[in-house]
């Protein structure tokens, strides 16, 4: 008797409660790493998205306060055109060469905010798309871990279901020929000392 075996699933009940008891626990180790990547993420992206409200606040103060005082030196600079006093021009003059430099530090230092909050931002946006490439990776992971433990249980249960169908013929009284298990099947000590046992009432039965 030739049985071939064109169905994955065999014996559901064993095939699939050890399936998915497997990805059970798997989905469980899984879940609780996505937990803690995941809050990590959140708490990463909730300090930087703060950092860049702050940074940002700090941005407008400066401006602000590069506003006041560039008025103030223009104002104390249109007062010395009509003052004779050399010693109180010059300290003006002093006084608005400063401001320059000073703006332009301050220009700096706002540009680099700025970087810093686009640094930020794009980081936010790669954890985001992180966490769910992650999680894309994961559901691929279980679906390609399903197909290939019922492969693995029907390597168990195809053996199991060929023996059961022979133990049927034997009980019937027939003495099926065995053929040869599939090359990735399991079990085969088994099956062979099953082969053996039924050699044995074979050999016996005749002999009566």
């Amino acid at each position: 008797m030739n049985i071939k075996r064109k169905q994955l699933i065999i014996d559901k009940k064993f095939q699939l409660k050890t399936t998915f008891s497997i990805i059970g626990i798997v989905a469980v180790i899984v879940a609780l790493i996505i937990i803690v990547i995941g809050a990590n993420i959140v708490v990463n992206n909730g300090k930087m998205g703060k950092n860049n409200v702050h940074i940002d606040s700090n941005n407008k103060n400066i401006k602000n306060i590069n506003e006041i005082q560039d008025n103030i030196v223009h104002f104390l600079s249109s007062r010395t055109l009509k003052n004779e006093d050399k010693i109180y021009s010059q300290a003006i003059k002093d006084i608005s060469k400063n401001h320059i430099a000073n703006m332009d530090k301050m220009k700096s230092i706002m540009n680099s905010n700025e970087k810093i909050m686009e640094s930020n931002r794009d980081i936010m946006k790669m954890n985001n798309w992180l966490l769910i490439a992650i999680i894309i990776v994961i559901i691929a992971g279980t679906v390609v871990l399903y197909f290939q433990l019922i492969r693995k249980t029907h390597r168990i249960s195809g053996p199991i279901y060929v023996m059961t169908l022979y133990m049927r013929e034997v009980l019937k009284g027939n003495y099926p020929e065995f053929r040869e298990l599939r090359t990735h099947d399991e079990l085969k000590e088994f099956y062979d000392l099953f082969k053996e046992v039924v050699g044995n009432i074979k050999a016996k039965s005749k002999k009566k």
